[in-house]
Parts: structure tokens; sequence; C-alpha cells
């Protein structure tokens, strides 16, 4: 049977390095949830300002211009101010949500759906019209 005071001069030394592994692995741990956090804080501080940037649109439909849509191409296309800003803000959460999971967009039945409707289309053709 082994003496266990002949392993006295290895245990302190063994937790000493055990001690700095857990430690160096905490705070490798430590940084990349910061990190984590510094962007879904950038990402969602970003969101934010965008929705209040849609938010005075919804006000101001004149806003539009800046996007290159004028109230009169608005009003030829039978969609109101606020239907273009419920298309916007329905799209811009699909994109939020794939955006803070890292994940690509999937167009789901819900999304086909609303795609398939004629506002939505006329809302496409000016969108592409004004962009390309």
């Amino acid at each position: 049977m082994m003496d266990v005071a002949a392993l006295a001069p290895f245990v302190a030394p063994a937790l000493s390095i055990l001690s700095l592994l857990v430690s160096v692995t905490s705070a490798v741990a430590a940084w990349w949830a910061v990190q984590i956090s510094r962007q879904i804080a950038l990402k969602t501080t970003a969101l934010q300002l965008h929705n209040t940037a849609d938010d005075m649109c919804e006000e101001n439909p004149k806003l539009y211009e800046f996007h290159g849509i004028t109230l009169e191409e608005l009003k030829q296309s039978e969609v109101s101010a606020t239907e273009l800003q419920y298309v916007a803000r329905s799209f811009d959460a699909g994109s939020a949500y794939h955006l803070l999971e890292d994940e690509l967009p999937t167009l789901t039945e819900f999304r086909c759906n609303m795609l398939q409707h004629p506002k939505v289309a006329d809302l496409e053709e000016l969108h592409c019209r004004t962009t390309h």
C-alpha cells in the first residue's frame, strides 16, 4: 500500500495547475459571453432605432420619399401608408429574428401568403422600380 505522505508533495502543485485551468476556462467563457451579449445589444439597438424611424414614417408618410416612394406613387398603388408600414414591420420582425439567431431567413407559409396578396405585389413592384 502506498504511503499517503509520499503523495503530499504532488498534491499542492496538481491543485494549483487544476485551479489555473479552471480560471483560464472561466475567463475565456466570460469573454465569449460578453462578446455575444455585445453583439445582441448592438443588433437590438439598431433594430430599435430602425423602428423609431418607421414610427416617424407612419406619422408622416411624406418621409417615404427618402426611400424613393412618393405619396402620389403610394396613392396610385392603392396601398395606404398604414398598410405599407404593416408589411414593412412584418418583414422587419422576421429579419430581426433571423439576425439575432444568426440563421438564414426562410419563407414560411405566412410570408408566402403575404407575398401573394395583390397589395404586397404592388409594393414589391413600387420598391423594385425605386431601387433598381
